[in-house]
């Protein structure tokens, strides 16, 4: 499903193959998508799921055609007791918007967040 509509939007690369954690609903597509189409980099909540994926990790950022993208989770020393609670959670904002992409974090993972940002 994700690679016809990738390919319908015309796109020929990715710079950035974000997995917040290995369930077959976040990741399933992405051998596929990554068999089909270059990809430059690859972010995962489980790393060891997909070859050549590098983890999450909250203070990892980047600009992107004036908008910006920040990992806020996990944080560091989180222990993950199941694979929801490894979900990468990243905030993606231009100077009007943000959205926030949580995966399947769990409420604990939530609440240790919004205890960070204060």
């Amino acid at each position: 499903m994700v690679l016809p509509q990738l390919r319908g939007l015309g796109v020929d690369r990715l710079d950035a193959l974000l997995l917040s954690h290995h369930d077959s609903d976040h990741d399933g597509a992405a051998a596929g998508v990554r068999a089909a189409l270059p990809v430059a980099r690859v972010l995962a909540g489980q790393p060891q799921s997909m070859s050549g994926a590098t983890v999450c990790a909250q203070g990892q950022g980047w600009d992107w055609d004036g908008v910006r993208f920040d990992m806020l989770g996990p944080p560091p020393g989180w222990v993950a007791d199941e694979d929801n609670a490894r979900s990468c959670v990243m905030r993606v904002a231009t100077a009007r918007q943000a959205l926030l992409l949580s995966g399947d974090a769990p409420a604990r993972l939530e609440e240790a967040l919004a205890a960070q940002a204060g």
